[in-house]
């Protein structure tokens, strides 16, 4: 019988006709939203598996362009289709194996068919399942220290950082990130409380296309190593990004955002080749003019408090991009609030 069953999937596939995904097998909850390149309009879309036994429909859009669905651990691509614009086809792969537990979020842009193919930028898909009863300091890079500087090009054309480094405080972890810019190659997640014990310390590969990673404790925490006291040791150890956020149509600095603004500002202190691009952002409500202004303000803003903790004018570079570069493509006031925020990029000479 499971011989048969087998046999008739693999002939349905052979044909062309989408299979219902099994729900009895390993797959990961993917939610989002696919958009239009030029209006941002939010596109009906039907989505599918590639795997090795063939093509399986895994569900498609609401009526407000959202999907939800069940992504088989055992695919290889996933694709977007919907009328009159290109279809998109990406490959997918999964690490730290995912769980239902996750929730990852993704957000696709689409172009019309008689239009120029839009870029598919590779993306870093993470799902968070941290406790939210402490400060966690979280940082996931590329190891390669010349791609942890480099920013990468999204579909808008914008420059977006590969990786993030910041400061979760209690109660306000993330649940779904998501990395526009991240560039293949090796990466490396390493969660610790403030006090020094490590969540999570993992190396892993990011491919082209859609990189799945749930970020969880495997094991219980575990003192953080020793900090190295050689001087160049010390200057690899910098983080790459910094990430400090606003409250939505504001652009105060909030004691916890000065406080992050110190850390930054000591940092730079220590290592004077260190340089920082602070690039503002804002979530997509409102008007695309207003978002630009007020994400030039947030940018700026933290570029003069810098400066007033000492950071040379020379060694910062500001730029803004409203809300053209989301990290999270949801409306939900959790999701939009991971998009207020000012990012600085970290390099050296």
């Amino acid at each position: 019988m499971m011989n048969l069953l087998l046999l008739s999937l693999y002939l349905i596939g052979w044909f062309g006709q989408p299979v219902q995904p099994d729900t009895s097998i390993e797959s990961i909850h993917v939610s989002g939203v696919c958009h239009d390149l030029t209006t941002a309009v939010y596109l009906p879309v039907e989505i599918y598996a590639m795997s090795g036994t063939g093509r399986t429909r895994l569900g498609q859009s609401d009526e407000d362009g959202r999907f939800r669905i069940l992504l088989p651990l055992s695919a290889t691509s996933i694709s977007f289709t919907s009328p009159n614009y290109r279809t998109v086809t990406l490959p997918v792969a999964f690490v730290n194996n995912p769980t239902r537990k996750a929730d990852f979020r993704v957000g696709i842009t689409m172009g019309k068919q008689d239009s120029v193919a839009v870029r598919q930028a590779d993306q870093l898909i993470v799902s968070n399942d941290l406790p939210d009863d402490v400060d966690v300091k979280y940082t996931v890079d590329p190891t390669d220290r010349q791609k942890a500087r480099t920013l990468a090009i999204s579909a808008h054309g914008y420059r977006v950082p590969p990786g993030l480094n910041t400061t979760f405080r209690k109660g306000k972890i993330i649940r779904s990130l998501t990395f526009e810019g991240a560039q293949p190659g090796p990466y490396q997640a390493l969660v610790s409380t403030t006090d020094g014990r490590v969540l999570i310390d993992k190396a892993f590969t990011l491919n082209k296309g859609l990189t799945f990673l749930e970020v969880r404790p495997d094991a219980p925490a575990k003192p953080v190593p020793d900090k190295p006291t050689d001087e160049k040791r010390v200057e690899k150890a910098a983080p790459s990004t910094a990430t400090v956020y606003f409250d939505q149509s504001r652009y105060e600095l909030t004691p916890e955002t000065k406080a992050s603004l110190d850390s930054v500002a000591r940092l730079m202190k220590n290592q004077p080749q260190l340089l920082a691009h602070v690039t503002g952002y804002t979530d997509h409500v409102g008007e695309q003019k207003l978002n630009l202004t007020l994400s030039e303000f947030r940018a700026k803003l933290v570029a003069g408090y810098l400066k007033n903790q000492g950071i040379a004018d020379a060694r910062l570079r500001v730029d803004w991009q409203g809300g053209n570069a989301l990290v999270s493509p949801g409306d939900s006031e959790a999701e939009k609030a991971r998009n207020r925020r000012v990012i600085i990029q970290f390099s050296r000479p």
